[in-house]
C-alpha cells in the first residue's frame, strides 16, 4: 500500500469513527423527561448516596450538568413588558407579567434541583476520597512545610 493510500485509509478510519462516536453520543443523550425523572428519581436517593458506587456518582454528577446547562437549561428572566398607556393595556401588562415571574421563579427551583443532586454527587465523591487518602496516609500535613 503506498504512503498516499495509507494516509487516505487512516483519515477515513478517523472520519467513520468519530462520525459513530458523535452518533452513538447523540444517541444516548437524554431527553428533558429522562432529565427531570433521573433528577427526580436521584434526589429522592441522597439519603443513602453511601450505597451508590463511586462511578456512578460521577455518571450522575456529569448527566446533572448536561442536563441543566445543555438539555433543560434555566429560563429566561422575563422582562417587563411595555404597554400602550390605557389601563385596561397596563393592568393586563402587569397580570400577564406577575404569571409570567410565577412560572419563572418555578422553573429556576426545579432547575436548582438539577445543581442540588449535582453537588451532594460531588460532595459525596470528594468525601470518598479524602477518606480513601486518610486511610493510606496520603493526606498532607501542611503545618509541616
Amino acid at each position: 500500500m503506498s504512503k498516499t493510500a495509507a494516509t487516505i485509509f487512516f483519515l477515513a478510519s478517523v472520519l467513520v469513527s468519530t462520525t459513530n462516536a458523535q452518533q452513538q453520543q447523540e444517541q444516548h443523550a437524554p431527553t428533558v423527561q429522562q432529565c427531570r425523572a433521573d433528577r427526580d428519581l436521584w434526589a429522592s436517593e441522597l439519603k443513602d448516596k453511601h450505597t451508590i458506587s463511586s462511578h456512578n456518582l460521577g455518571f450522575r454528577q456529569h448527566e446533572m450538568l448536561i442536563c441543566m446547562m445543555i438539555i433543560d437549561p434555566p429560563p429566561e428572566i422575563p422582562r417587563a413588558p411595555e404597554g400602550s398607556g390605557s389601563l385596561e393595556e397596563a393592568q393586563r401588562v402587569l397580570s400577564d407579567y406577575i404569571v409570567a415571574q410565577e412560572k419563572y421563579e418555578l422553573a429556576v427551583s426545579k432547575w436548582q434541583e438539577y445543581m442540588a443532586v449535582r453537588l451532594a454527587c460531588a460532595e459525596e465523591l470528594e468525601n470518598r476520597l479524602i477518606a480513601f487518602m486518610a486511610r493510606h496516609d496520603l493526606v498532607l500535613d501542611d503545618t509541616k512545610h
